[in-house]
């Protein structure tokens, strides 16, 4: 099978594991279970999800994806128009936030179909696929340990997909490990979600520096919770209430600390400049946190606490004072390189980094970002008239998920699925014509007086 699938005698197979089954990873396995007649049709390309595993749990087997498809995709009944009678069984979308338990229940009603977790067990069966000569791990999770083990599944034979930071975000020497093992199998490893969502900016930026392009800086809005709660806070709602709405939206992360302190954006600019080529930690980034560290806050019960009325005092005046300047506050993340950052750069590169409030022009890009929105501006040799900008909103779950199917495919490009193109256009006679009736839509307009 390995032989056919390099000549592309048959259709290409991918054997899947997902590590982590909450709202992403579960929303990862309902789009490649809608998206699976797309990817044969278009791609010839076979994904079966051959694993799945969160903390305490794991499902293995050779294709879950029937199993779970009959269990978790709603069908309805609807009529062909040209075949009046004949009931046509349509898939309708299902909510993504299944559980592992759902997962369990498609395969076996009384849950005998799953084991107790083991990693070491799920990457062997996920990697040693028997339908298939290519294995893709996809972690989902939130765990250190998981990301540590990164480097072991690309040398043993999986391409890796992460949506989680820690592997790409600890000491530089895990990051390193990683990079070499890539280097040494020839196995993909793509990080895209972890900054960005579904957002393409490592995407980008990648393109940027292989075109041969020197970027001088990157700046933007990267941390949408503490976007979130500042606008709120300068339509005049306290502090209290902004971050308990953010934490009702499911902006917010589980520890609302890793935002409000500044970490999560510092997490983003350090995976920016690691992607330059830049051998950067975290203690390299100067960080101004949105709010200051206090003990003892009851989360749930934020909108009754006064915890953080002294900074709310402090930031009420901030913006005022920036409203005297004719500017408003947003929180800003920055980094800045000297000389500008190459691929392949042999020469020492200085930079700056910095997470804080600042204080922008009304006018300015930045002044324009309100609510959860991701914003990143790339200064380059090239674009030094005006910035390469990409802005996108803050992704669900499911725009989370579709990140990573875009890593799926680009693997499954570098070992040979060949993307067929978009299927031919209906004849316009299977459309309702918008014209008026006798009017002919392709006469020409009439002669002007």
């Amino acid at each position: 099978q390995v032989v056919h699938s390099a000549f592309w005698l048959s259709s290409h197979s991918i054997s899947i594991g997902i590590a982590g089954t909450g709202n992403v990873g579960s929303a990862v396995i309902q789009n490649l279970l809608e998206q699976a007649p797309l990817f044969l049709d278009r791609f010839d390309l076979k994904l079966s999800i051959s694993g799945a595993i969160n903390e305490h749990t794991m499902i293995l087997g050779d294709d879950l994806s029937d199993g779970l498809m009959t269990k978790l995709s709603v069908f309805r009944g609807k009529y062909d128009s040209s075949n009046e009678g004949d009931m046509l069984p349509v898939i309708s979308r299902t909510h993504s936030n299944m559980s592992l338990q759902d997962v369990a229940g498609a395969m076996d009603q009384d849950g005998s179909n799953t084991t107790p977790a083991d990693l070491d067990v799920f990457f062997d069966h996920v990697s040693k696929h028997s339908l298939s000569p290519h294995s893709i791990v996809i972690d989902c999770t939130n765990s250190p340990f998981v990301g540590s083990l990164h480097p072991k599944w690309i040398r043993g034979g999986a391409h890796v997909v992460t949506a989680n930071k820690n592997a790409v975000t600890r000491d530089i020497d895990l990051y390193n490990e990683i990079l070499d093992a890539v280097r040494l199998t020839s196995r993909n490893y793509f990080s895209e979600v972890t900054i960005g969502s579904s957002v393409p900016i490592l995407t980008t930026l990648n393109d940027i520096l292989v075109s041969g392009d020197a970027i001088h800086g990157v700046l933007g809005i990267m941390n949408v919770a503490c976007q979130t709660i500042l606008t709120l806070l300068m339509e005049g709602i306290s502090l209290n209430e902004a971050i308990a709405q953010a934490n009702d939206n499911g902006v917010i992360e589980l520890d609302p600390w890793e935002d409000l302190l500044g970490t999560e954006a510092a997490c983003k600019i350090l995976i920016l400049g690691r992607q330059m080529g830049l051998p950067m930690n975290m203690s390299d980034i100067e960080i101004e946190p949105l709010v200051p560290y206090v003990e003892d806050v009851d989360w749930p019960n934020l909108r009754t606490s006064d915890k953080f009325m002294d900074v709310e005092v402090v930031l009420r005046k901030r913006i005022e004072a920036a409203r005297a300047n004719n500017c408003t506050l947003r929180y800003v993340q920055r980094l800045t390189c000297d000389p500008p950052a190459e691929a392949g750069m042999s020469r020492s590169v200085t930079w700056t980094t910095s997470v804080k409030l600042e204080e922008v022009p009304l006018g300015g890009d930045l002044a324009m970002i309100k609510g959860p929105v991701y914003y990143f501006e790339f200064h380059t040799e090239r674009y030094k008239q005006s910035p390469l900008c990409i802005k996108g909103p803050l992704s669900d779950s499911a725009n989370s998920a579709s990140g990573i199917i875009g890593d799926i495919l680009r693997i499954a490009r570098s070992i040979g699925v060949k993307d067929k193109g978009q299927s031919k256009l209906p004849i316009a006679s299977s459309f309702e014509s918008s014209s008026e009736e006798g009017v002919d839509p392709n006469a020409p307009p009439p002669a002007q007086e």
